[in-house]
């Protein structure tokens, strides 16, 4: 990448939404140089665009939680992240290192609403996982 790459890059950046008749002045070039090398960094370095929603400024609180399993039965583990999909209120399941199996994060409206979606997924998997951090 070029250097006027690199700088329209880092114009996006700041903001996605600029004209091009603006970006063209802040990277010193010609409107029509600007608008075709904007389409050519499309062309090649976007290959799927994605809308990114920011949950709590909707009104949701994000937990994340921490969980080790105390079964070694790797069937067993297959089962408990399978059910860990089928939770809406979970929407992220990773697995985790340095001292966690799994790193959870819950999206609810409010903590008591994350509490009772925990305690029940704990009441079900008794045993097979334990919290080490929320």
């Amino acid at each position: 990448m070029n250097k006027k790459s690199l700088k329209i890059l880092s114009e996006f950046s700041i903001n996605s939404r600029v004209p091009i008749k603006e970006l063209s002045k802040k990277i010193r070039s010609s409107q029509q140089s600007t608008s075709y090398m904007v389409k050519q960094m499309k062309k090649k370095y976007i290959r799927k665009s994605t809308t990114v929603v920011d949950a709590v400024k909707l009104g949701y609180t994000t937990v994340l939680v921490g969980l080790d399993y105390t079964t070694s039965d790797e069937e067993e583990r297959g089962k408990i992240i399978d059910e860990l999909m089928k939770t809406k209120s979970i929407i992220s399941i990773q697995e985790g290192s340095y001292g966690v199996d799994l790193i959870l994060e819950y999206c609810e409206s409010n903590l008591s609403a994350f509490n009772k979606q925990h305690i029940d997924l704990i009441k079900r998997f008794t045993k097979k996982i334990e919290t080490k951090f929320v």
